[in-house]
């Protein structure tokens, strides 16, 4: 069975995904992430690892947040 794991970013989510990742022997695990964080550092030795530009939503309704969407839409491309 095929799973994708998507994690990224700051160790406090990245490191419990790994661990967890770890423990699925019965599963083919590929890694969903964002290019230039910790994952393309940590991930590539142990799963594929496939990357998106994609940024956090903001909390105000704004430019950042017409950003977003606009990444969003490209990265699904």
């Amino acid at each position: 069975m095929r799973l994708l794991i998507a994690a990224s970013g700051t160790g406090g989510h990245l490191f419990p995904a790994i661990a967890t990742a770890a423990q699925l022997q019965d599963y083919q695990i590929e890694w969903l992430g964002v290019p230039d964080r910790l994952e393309t550092q940590l991930v590539p030795q142990q799963y594929p690892l496939h990357t998106i530009s994609v940024q956090g939503f903001q909390q105000r309704f704004g430019l950042g947040t017409v950003r977003t969407f606009s990444r969003l839409k490209i990265g699904r491309a």
